[in-house]
């Protein structure tokens, strides 16, 4: 290649100064080495108008001197210009003139293809007192310190620069001038693929002033550990009756775990006793952690404990069932207590704080006065109190007054008005909303042991408002049953607060009955009559009372001057009777019928007869109801029946063979003439009767003569139930009951004195 170059300059005219001296400033080249893979030999030009693609730049020694050593270069290109080219040959073969490689005008550059070879630009010519630079590797100048780049030149690539101007370049070679054979080129790379060759681009780091040393690198300290916090103890406390738990800093994960075990979904507590809370407490101490407890959250546990604990003392008590429980005074009742009402005692009495709603047919104040011998009786309560409003009537203030009757004399009861303070010492609190609700008072105003508030069966749905805030002053073990309101409230949430039953959902377990005692006056020969009978039976009561012994001779005696006795008592009841019959037709009842004992079955068609001109006038039908029964059919059909007020005389029979008497679809009204030894007898009579089930209150009427055996007998304890007496005289036990009763009617003085059995 230099020897080329030196005869090129050989050949060059005379006055081709300006470009020996242009060559001589420009430096010298290297080699002529194969074209890099670069982004700009394969990517289109910039412009549209230059066709041809972007030649490779001519690495000199400046440029190699400008390149970064750091980066180390990829081995390809390093292999190709380790590897030394071969000379040219020599050739007579004809070839394109070098005029059109080398004297190309600028303005007609066109692209190349790229499947052709591009020939390489010929050296520029040197003078020939220069000789060119020996060679360096391509390692040696990349250890060589770095030169100052070039000045670019803008749009304008490094080949470019290089080649001549067109007054510049020399004159064509003749054609026996030898010529420089191109160096091979290679195929440009694929866009994608040259991209993927390019190595990457060296960071770009300020450059140092010379002799200057780069600064050291100082790391910043390390920031200080925070000092290690004390712990704090963990909480438990009382929010709005509801437990809140405050895990403290370093509470241990043992404790954390204990406490998810009493947590529900929504991570509340539930601890419902005192001695999980002691666990926990115990968990705390053996972590070496402190909890601390509230007094209140202590307090509301102690009220669940209650609540279980009433249960379990009752349940001790009667074990038998809630029937076993036996009553006294008005509470009691003409009849016994129903199971709706027991259980609505029971109820009261072990929750301590609820609302009662039933419905009236089933005597809400009487369930509360059943509740409040409870309490008297099995938890040692004395004093109870009343709060009604200011208007109530009398009537309702003795109706309180008389089923709360005290058992003991050191048990008290009062009637407070509205904003009235609650006495001291006070076990049961009774709020009657039933006139109409009355505002929520004072949390001291309502701080009983037992709280029970009575409020009308449709209460809760035509004040909810009212409801809703007396249920949530009720919920002492915060179960939040009304947190969301009384309409998202569940039945099952509000168990424990609120006891409501319609009539139909104890309709099949409650009769239909309403008695009452009716006093009857006595005509001056009847009460004498009664008078000698009873005269007569004491002898033999005093003889039986003495020695024990009664013959069933003095039996048959004995009971004879009882008959006497009874019948006595019948006909100043019979008496009574028409004035009796205008007040029940008074009161719409114009169905009635009439019990007396079996032995007064002979006496009842002369009895009708009487009635019947004593009530003629009044449009009453008396009639006697047969004993068969297939002439009872007809009797029960015309008293059914009847246009008028008719009047049906029955008398006892044998149990099981007794007609049922139809009354529907009027309300009839049940009148006893007598009373019967046997207390099943007068249930029987009552289960006789075939009411619509729709009826309740059915009223009941015991005629009773002022100071007869039947109205001493109402102040003695009801005998026990027995096997029910059917024959005309008793024995065993039955015989002794009797005896005993009789004695105690008749011989007051020493009826302490009766053997036993």
């Amino acid at each position: 290649m230099a020897t080329t170059s030196r005869r090129r300059r050989a050949a060059a005219p005379a006055d081709d100064a300006p470009l020996t001296a242009a060559l001589d400033a420009a430096p010298a080249p290297l080699s002529t080495p194969a074209p890099e893979a670069s982004a700009e030999a394969v990517a289109p030009a910039a412009k549209p108008a230059r066709k041809r693609a972007a030649a490779q730049p001519r690495k000199t020694a400046a440029a190699a001197k400008a390149a970064p050593a750091a980066e180390p270069p990829s081995p390809e290109p390093e292999a190709a210009q380790a590897t030394p080219r071969a000379p040219a040959r020599k050739t007579t073969k004809r070839r394109p003139a070098a005029a059109e490689a080398v004297v190309a005008p600028d303005d007609a550059q066109t692209e190349t293809p790229a499947a052709a070879p591009v020939a390489p630009v010929p050296a520029a010519a040197e003078p020939e007192a220069t000789e060119p630079p020996a060679r360096t590797s391509s390692r040696s100048r990349r250890r060589s310190p770095a030169a100052p780049a070039p000045e670019e030149v803008t749009g304008v690539t490094g080949t470019e620069a290089e080649v001549p101007a067109a007054a510049e370049r020399p004159e064509p070679a003749t054609a026996d001038a030898p010529v420089a054979v191109p160096a091979p080129a290679e195929t440009p790379l694929p866009a994608l693929e040259a991209a993927e060759a390019l190595p990457p681009a060296p960071a770009v780091e300020p450059e140092l002033a010379a002799g200057a040393e780069p600064a050291p690198v100082v790391e910043a300290p390390p920031a200080p550990a925070p000092a290690p916090q004390p712990p704090t103890p963990s909480r438990l406390s009382l929010t709005d009756r509801r437990l809140q738990w405050e895990a403290g800093r370093g509470c241990p994960e043992t404790l954390r775990q204990a406490v998810s075990r009493w947590q529900d979904r929504d991570g509340r507590l539930t601890l419902n006793e005192t001695e999980a809370l002691d666990e926990l407490v115990a968990v705390a101490a053996r972590c070496g952690h402190r909890l601390t407890v509230d007094e209140a959250v202590w307090a509301q546990l102690a009220l669940k404990g209650d609540l279980r604990q009433r249960i379990a003392h009752l349940e001790a008590c009667f074990p038998q069932g809630l029937e076993a429980a036996e009553f006294e005074g008005a509470a009691a009742g003409p009849l016994p207590a129903r199971p709706a009402q027991r259980e609505a005692a029971f109820f009261a009495a072990c929750a301590g704080a609820c609302l009662l709603a039933d419905a009236e047919g089933l005597e809400p104040e009487r369930e509360l006065a059943l509740a409040w011998q409870l309490v008297q009786r099995h938890f040692g309560a004395r004093q109870v109190a009343v709060r009604l409003r200011g208007e109530a009537d009398e009537a309702l203030r003795a109706r309180w007054q008389a089923l709360l009757a005290p058992l003991s004399a050191d048990a008290s009861v009062q009637l407070l008005h509205p904003g009235e303070p609650l006495p001291a010492g006070l076990d049961v609190l009774i709020v009657d909303q039933r006139p109409g609700w009355l505002a929520l008072p004072a949390e001291e105003d309502t701080a009983a042991p037992w709280l029970w508030v009575l409020a009308p069966e449709d209460g809760l749905q035509t004040h909810p408002a009212e409801a809703e805030a007396w249920l949530g002053r009720l919920d002492r073990l915060g179960t939040g049953a009304v947190a969301q309101g009384l309409a998202a409230a569940t039945p099952d949430a509000l168990g424990p607060l609120l006891l409501q039953r319609g009539w139909a959902e104890v309709a099949d377990q409650w009769p239909a009955w309403a008695p009452e005692e009716r006093a009857v006056a006595w005509p001056d020969e009847t009460r004498q009559r009664h008078a000698q009978a009873l005269a007569a039976a004491t002898p033999l009561l005093a003889r039986w009372q003495r020695s024990g012994f009664l013959s069933d001779s003095d039996q048959l005696a004995l009971r004879a001057q009882l008959a006497q006795a009874e019948a006595a008592e019948r006909e100043a009841a019979l008496v009574a009777l028409p004035e009796l019959l205008a007040e029940a037709l008074g009161r719409g009842l114009s169905r009635v019928v009439l019990f007396a004992e079996a032995d007064a079955a002979e006496e009842m068609p002369a009895w009708a007869e009487l009635l019947n001109e004593w009530l003629a006038a009044a449009g009453w039908q008396a009639q006697v109801l047969p004993t068969a029964n297939r002439e009872a059919d007809a009797a029960l059909r015309r008293f059914r029946d009847a246009e008028g007020p008719s009047l049906l005389l029955v008398a006892d029979g044998l149990p099981g063979s007794e007609p049922r008497i139809p009354t529907a679809p009027r309300l009839p009204l049940i009148v006893h003439l007598d009373r019967p030894w046997d207390e099943a007898q007068r249930e029987r009579r009552l289960q006789r009767l075939r009411l619509p089930r729709a009826q309740r209150a059915v009223p009941v009427w015991q005629l009773l003569p002022e100071d007869s055996l039947a109205a001493r007998r109402q102040h003695l304890p009801a005998p026990q139930a027995g096997t029910p007496v059917t024959g005309r005289l008793r024995r065993g036990p039955a015989l002794q009951a009797w005896l005993a009763g009789l004695a105690a009617c008749l011989l007051p003085a020493q009826a302490e004195a009766v053997p036993a059995a």
